[in-house]
């Protein structure tokens, strides 16, 4: 069996090196013995086991760390010698051991085992941060929309396994990694902050399985933020009428599709995978409404789910809005005609047409979601406006309403809000002149000149 002298010298556990304990300040070789939760090691003082028994580490395998605690005086004065191994390289004992055997056996269990008695210490393991991540997102993926789950996945593959934090054990992570990892990510901090939730609620799995003690995560702080005034965004993210009135003239002209799309979007202020999820049986074009009770989940396979609110709304729509859809489903049935063998028909408002095929097996019929993409950011560059994105649709319809002086209750409805709180929290810069409206009208009552 290896041996090491005192001041740093190696622990030896099956002639393998073991870390020096930290309590015991480096102590010369030791002789391992599995007794339950631990393995005891009986340190000599001197080398050549003719030393004095003086201490007894004790290295957990609940949590992998050594414990240290010194005999008893009657205990010291025993002294152990040298036996052969038994080709396991434990020391074997002989009847002068059983007393410092007893002592072992009578240690008072380490916080750590205690603590693993109460459940709140996990087993060892050795999964690393990655194959966690991973192992957890299959688990997890059928609870989770279609989409969500594959943005998830391409998070996991694309920015948390190519760094350095994915190789680490998922037992020593720290929130200091965490910090760091993103403090080197160049990326949004919506983008960071989705990361972080993935990363987060993996962690608290853990947690819950006894895996780990702590989530680390939720004691982050420096990491990139997404600003929680909606209102801020709402108002960068959103068209003025003079650049909503300019975009609509320019995707009328790119085709009935798009035009349509533009025209409702902007009509319904719906979500955009409200949109692309509508199928012609939502819509009742002689009573002018449209019904928005689900949302397109994936396009491969074509798969849908409830709206975010869970709840359904019917909306009314305009004259041009609904001369516009008309226009478009006539053009979709000529192409279905002309397209009949190959036409995958699911009853799509907005569909792939001959043109939005890039690749052979987009199919036809199939949803179109470079409506929301490739010919977005074609219209908006055609047209010369400030660039959006597509919710931005929907912030624009808010504010175009609320400035007209729709109340407030139609607006929410309208977007399928919850609660008019949001709504108001959301859009309230919609209504610069409100408080002098209210003020002149009260005004007006208590003057009695109405």
């Amino acid at each position: 069996m290896p041996r090491g002298r005192g001041g740093g010298a190696e622990f030896v556990r099956n002639d393998i090196p073991v870390s020096p304990c930290s309590l015991s300040r480096g102590t010369s070789n030791c002789y391992c013995r599995e007794m339950g939760d631990h393995v005891h090691h009986l340190i000599p003082k001197e080398e050549g086991g003719q030393g004095v028994l003086d201490n007894a580490i004790h290295l957990c395998v609940r949590c992998h760390d050594f414990h240290s605690s010194p005999l008893k005086a009657a205990d010291q004065e025993m002294r152990l010698e040298e036996s052969e191994s038994n080709g396991q390289g434990f020391f074997i004992e002989s009847p002068r051991h059983r007393v410092a055997r007893r002592h072992l056996s009578s240690h008072r269990p380490t916080r750590c085992c205690d603590q693993h008695g109460k459940g709140t210490f996990g087993d060892p393991v050795k999964t690393s941060l990655i194959e966690y991540l991973r192992s957890w997102h299959t688990a997890t993926a059928p609870l989770k929309r279609p989409n969500t789950a594959k943005v998830y996945l391409s998070l996991i593959d694309t920015h948390i396994a190519p760094s350095a934090i994915a190789r680490i054990p998922l037992q020593s992570l720290t929130t200091s990694h965490l910090e760091s990892f993103y403090a080197q990510l160049k990326l949004k901090p919506a983008s960071v902050t989705v990361i972080h939730a993935i990363i987060g609620r993996a962690l608290r799995t853990a947690v819950r399985d006894k895996i780990l003690t702590t989530n680390v995560a939720r004691a982050v702080e420096d990491r990139p933020r997404v600003s929680k005034d909606h209102g801020a965004n709402a108002r960068i993210n959103c068209w003025t009428a003079t650049e909503a009135k300019a975009v609509l003239a320019l995707a009328v002209t790119a085709g009935t599709q798009t035009g349509a799309f533009f025209t409702l979007a902007l009509d319904s202020g719906a979500r955009k995978s409200e949109l692309l999820g509508l199928q012609w049986s939502d819509l009742d074009l002689d009573a002018g409404t449209v019904t928005i009770s689900k949302q397109l989940d994936d396009d491969d396979p074509v798969t849908f789910g409830v709206t975010k609110t869970k709840r359904a709304r019917t909306i009314t729509l305009g004259a041009d809005t609904i001369a516009r859809v008309r226009a478009h489903r006539k053009a979709q049935r000529e192409q279905m005609m002309a397209n009949r063998t190959t036409y995958v028909d699911h009853q799509l408002v907005f569909a792939k047409e001959p043109a939005d095929q890039q690749a052979p097996t987009a199919a036809l019929g199939t949803p179109c979601t470079a409506l929301t993409t490739r010919y977005f950011a074609q219209i908006i560059a055609a047209a010369g406006v400030r660039p959006i994105t597509p919710h931005g649709l929907r912030h624009t319809t808010a504010t175009l309403l609320l400035g007209a002086g729709v109340p407030v209750q139609v607006v929410a409805q309208r977007l399928g809000h919850s609660d008019v709180t949001m709504t108001l929290n959301t859009y309230a810069h919609s209504l610069p002149d409100a408080q002098r409206d209210a003020a002149d009208r009260l005004g007006a009552v208590l003057s009695g000149r109405r």
